[in-house]
């Protein structure tokens, strides 16, 4: 045996019969891994590592502990390891995410996702993401799946002021454990096993009830031709139990029709109530699909059924429409059958053509006519179950479209009132904005005209200065030479010679500015740009030999 088998085998070893699991709370990133769910960040931890896992972040009264009683499935290279265990010790403090976690002494099932033993059947997935990220895929949906069909199933608490009052309120899950198809849901949680001084390795597992009986698939033949299921002709063992004699028994049934037949009734209204809360189950096989007369999720102990329960046991392929990517849209949060009063009609859903796995389960020389007459016998007729009159559980496709296309004509119209608001908020803006502009042009209230301002000295000789560079007072020596003797003004006097018209023009820009406050002229330095020493008269000479 080389050193590597040697390794895995001690470590294959922390799962024998009578090791102790301790688990740590353990809160699971979302669903992902399959194309309608997002990705994550990447995973980014060290190997045998956990995402978002510390051991000691949870308080010691949130741990729980199992003892290891058998391998059901599983083994090195196998995947997730199945484990029958039995309760050591109960958390002291409960976590409402999931059921009430079982007595000590009670036997539960722990779904074990650790990657050292992967890759199970997904070789190719698991060269091309690695065994890491592929074991925390398939937790993050089994995990999913599991928590939102319990959270959807818990019973709705009681009025605040009801006092317990009226009816008797319902305890248990409508979803998850006895008598439906999926198994109570104990919890998501983290283990962890040392690897040396200082140095741990975890994995994540779920913790679920125990289903005690046979696949289906287990239960029958398949025919060579046409690959149809054949039930077993011979009774079959279910499990033992001890008798009223205190003797141990067998619970030993024979595979009858009508046994078949409710047990697939029950596949058939629990895929329709799943699909009414928008869960999608994938891969609801005869090999997963097992058939238990047992329940081991009792509040009182274990029980004898007498009716058949199928029980789906694989998760990691289910959807939740809630938590994929299509849900995140406005107004998609809700898959669109769960607009139905009631589930949706197992007619409506069901089909030979569409359940041909289970051909042979129910009889194989069924024509669709048949199946459907078998489909109105068990679960009525298609009729809208919600109407005035009807005694139907369910509901129908028709009314299905009818919802539809009552919700598109609400959304137009919702679109319609929206534009005409808009339209008229425009129209509004354009009177507010040409009322304004008549008011400006006819000297209103909001007219520039009427406000009064005072400029600054420095800010109206700039404006000034700028007026008079544009439209320059002053004229080249040569220029002023010929035209000093006479000149023409814009009022038509001529003659006018040049010194007397530029004091004519400080004369009358003197008393513009008057109206503002006194100025300095454009003419004339501010006196605090002036050089030390300069005076009026030595700007004055100095313009006048320009």
């Amino acid at each position: 045996m080389s050193a590597f088998d040697r390794f895995m085998d001690s470590q294959f070893a922390k799962y024998d019969e009578g090791k102790t699991l301790t688990l740590y709370p353990h809160k699971v990133v979302d669903p992902y891994g399959l194309d309608h769910y997002d990705n994550p960040p990447k995973l980014a931890v060290p190997e045998g590592h956990l995402r978002d896992f510390d051991p000691e972040a949870h308080s010691p009264k949130t741990r729980g502990s199992v003892e290891v009683i058998k391998l059901l499935s599983g083994g090195i290279g196998g995947g997730a390891q199945v484990l029958l265990c039995k309760v050591s010790k109960q958390p002291a403090e409960y976590r409402p995410s999931h059921a009430p976690f079982p007595e000590p002494g009670r036997y539960v099932v722990a779904k074990i996702f650790d990657p050292m033993f992967f890759p199970g059947d997904d070789e190719v997935l698991s060269a091309l993401v690695g065994n890491e990220v592929l074991a925390e895929q398939l937790l993050s949906r089994e995990s999913g799946a599991y928590e939102y069909l319990y959270d959807r199933g818990k019973p709705e608490a009681p009025p605040s002021d009801s006092k317990g009052k009226g009816k008797k309120q319902e305890t248990r899950n409508t979803i998850t454990g006895h008598p439906n198809l999926i198994p109570q849901y104990y919890g998501t949680w983290a283990i962890r096993f040392r690897m040396g001084r200082g140095k741990h390795r975890e994995a994540g597992l779920v913790l679920m009830e125990y289903i005690e009986g046979h696949a289906i698939e287990e239960l029958c033949d398949r025919d060579e031709d046409d690959g149809y299921l054949l039930p077993v002709t011979e009774e079959v063992i279910f499990h033992d139990f001890v008798g009223l004699a205190g003797t141990t028994q067998a619970r030993k049934v024979k595979l009858t029709e009508p046994f078949q037949l409710k047990a697939f009734r029950e596949i058939l209204h629990q895929l329709v109530v799943h699909m009414h809360i928008s869960v999608e189950h994938a891969d609801f096989i005869p090999a997963n699909v097992i058939i238990t007369l047992r329940n081991h999720g009792g509040v009182t102990g274990v029980r004898e059924l007498d009716e058949p329960r199928p029980v789906l046991l694989d998760l990691t392929l289910t959807k939740v429409w809630r938590k994929t990517k299509y849900a995140q849209g406005p107004g998609m949060e809700r898959h669109c059958l769960e607009w139905l009063p009631n589930p949706p009609h197992p007619m409506e859903r069901a089909s030979p053509q569409g359940m041909e796995l289970y051909i042979g389960w129910f009889n194989a020389e069924w024509s669709k006519e048949r199946f459907d007459e078998w489909l109105v016998q068990e679960f009525g007729p298609l009729e809208e179950g919600s109407e005035d009159g009807s005694t139907g559980k369910y509901s129908t496709f028709a009314t299905l479209n009818k919802l539809k296309a009552d919700y598109f004509k609400k959304i137009e119209e919702e679109a319609k009132e929206k534009m005409r608001a808009q339209q008229d908020e425009a129209t509004r803006l354009l009177a507010s904005a040409s009322r304004k502009a008549s008011d400006e042009r006819d000297g209103g209230p909001s007219s520039s005209a009427t406000l009064s301002f005072r400029p600054s000295p420095r800010a109206n000789w700039r404006a000034q200065y700028s007026q008079s560079r544009a439209n320059p007072t002053f004229t080249s020596r040569r220029q002023q030479n010929r035209s000093d003797e006479s000149t023409s003004t814009e009022s038509g006097e001529e003659n006018i010679p040049r010194t007397l018209y530029r004091k004519l023009q400080e004369a009358n820009l003197s008393a513009s500015e008057s109206s503002f406050g006194s100025s300095p002229s454009p003419r004339s330095t501010p006196r605090s740009a002036q050089k030390p020493g300069e005076s009026e008269e030595e700007m004055d000479t100095i313009e006048e030999e320009e």
